[in-house]
């Protein structure tokens, strides 16, 4: 049993920084005494019996850069190249953007058209590698990118002539807890800043999945907060249309509300179930063995999933995994998770609470499996904490005190985090208890059985 740090300790300073500054903005003294508290914190005091991991290192040169390696045969097989001993490259600088080396041997492949950009690593003819530090257009099978080097400082390693790359395997690295990132700073700056910490690299057509928001008071993310954002990842706002009446029951109702929200002045906006339905399979659930998304989601490579953090009249509480689990349903896959699997159509009041949630979780697993993991990411901004869900154009004042923006690669993880903060802060009393009352943690907790992802993770504070 790895003994690590609690984040109890953490959270609540950060949390008593907060109650303590009388707004949601923190002062000079309050973000450097949250800056001097540790970085990193753990969920939960002990991790476990932890498995273990083969990481594939790199050099250029004798400088290690990181890397986050494709899942695929071609970097399995390079896994397997380099298991028992490391390998040198010798690298030849090629038309200005590139450095290219042999193999010594073949590997799987499965190229495809692909524009590259500087960090980029790929397999060129199955037995070469190239590394980037431009732009080229070819057929490549895609090995990784470099996360932690601007442009300037690959082009400084990679552009000043023929070097050699050293790729090595470590052994039995502990496995990590996923990270979630955290500023206090909500603001357009400072969703681009977390944003930008989990190193993401879309491929094709971004969605940025949000609610519009119930008029006519509801605690929507505003446009003026996401929109450097969506702009940023050149994003299509989406959303599909509701179950349960209201004012974006129909397309032509949703659109004028996203209008009239200021959605439609940031982005194009597509209600993905104007134009019919699809269904995606889910694989080994309890409760669903398919999902029902707007047909329109096939035209999209790459999701930003924003939720804003707040309680929930069934849920308990909404993050992320609420947003694909219902907002990414249609109308239609709204009922049927809200009723376990059990219809489509009718009322969405079901009277088994826990086996609802646990489709909840199920909806999202098999969303994730369709578009793949590396596709998505998740970013919860923790204001207007509220106990009623955007959903509600009535909702009660909150309570609780703004807190932060927050954004990981694991949903399961980031709304761990978001119940944790919860749970520390001053004047959480009635969110608590819809939460509690709502059984809302047995969402994550299916969604830990599942392997949707994990409860335990590592919170890093990015201010300072």
């Amino acid at each position: 049993m790895k003994k690590v740090f609690s984040n109890i300790l953490y959270l609540a300073l950060v949390l008593f920084l907060f109650a303590c500054s009388g707004r949601p903005q923190t002062s000079a003294e309050e973000e450097k005494a949250i800056a001097a508290a540790p970085t990193k914190v753990v969920h939960e005091e002990t991790m476990g019996t932890e498995g273990s991991k083969s990481v594939m290192r790199m050099k250029i040169g004798d400088t290690e850069v990181s890397v986050t390696w494709e899942e695929n045969e071609s970097v399995e097989a390079l896994k397997d190249l380099v298991a028992s001993q490391e390998l040198s490259i010798q690298m030849s600088m090629y038309g200005g953007f590139e450095q290219v080396g042999p193999l010594g041997t073949s590997l799987p492949r499965s190229d495809v058209q692909t524009t590259t950009e500087a960090g980029d690593i790929v397999l060129y003819s199955g037995n070469q590698i190239v590394v980037f530090y431009g732009s080229n257009s070819w057929a490549y099978t895609k090995l990784g990118h470099i996360t932690d080097k601007t442009q300037a400082e690959l082009a400084e390693l990679l552009s000043a002539g023929d070097t050699v790359i050293t790729l090595s395997l470590e052994k039995d690295v502990p496995a990590e807890a996923p990270v979630v990132y955290f500023t206090s700073d909500i603001s357009a700056e400072g969703l681009v800043k977390v944003y930008k910490q989990l190193g993401w690299q879309p491929t094709g057509r971004v969605a940025v999945k949000i609610s519009t928001g119930e008029p006519p008071a509801s605690n929507y993310l505003r446009p003026e907060l996401i929109g450097d954002l969506v702009r940023l990842v050149d994003g299509t706002i989406v959303e599909c249309n509701t179950a349960y009446g209201g004012s974006r029951s129909s397309a032509a109702m949703h659109k004028q509300v996203a209008e009239d929200h200021g959605f439609t002045t940031i982005a194009d906006f597509d209600l993905l179930d104007e134009e019919g339905e699809a269904e995606w399979p889910v694989t080994g659930g309890d409760r669903l063995s398919y999902i029902i998304v707007g047909s329109h989601s096939e035209n999209y490579t790459d999701w930003v999933i924003l939720s804003h953090y707040k309680g929930h009249q069934m849920a308990g509480f909404g993050g992320a995994i609420k947003n694909v689990g219902i907002g990414a349903s249609s109308a239609r896959g709204k009922v049927l998770v809200h009723t376990a699997g059990t219809k489509t159509s009718g009322s969405i009041f079901y009277s088994d609470q826990d086996a609802w949630l646990e489709a909840l979780a199920e909806m999202v697993d098999g969303f994730v499996d369709h578009v793949g993991t590396e596709h998505i990411i998740y970013i919860n901004v923790m204001n207007r904490l509220s106990v009623d869900c955007d959903c509600n154009g009535h909702p009660a004042e909150p309570d609780i005190h703004d807190i932060g923006i927050l954004a990981s690669t694991d949903p399961v993880a980031l709304d761990q985090a978001c119940y944790d903060l919860v749970a520390q802060a001053e004047g959480n009393a009635a969110l608590m208890n819809r939460i509690e009352r709502q059984h809302g943690l047995h969402t994550l907790e299916h969604a830990e059985e599942i392997g949707l992802g994990s409860r335990t993770y590592e919170l890093v504070n990015i201010d300072g």
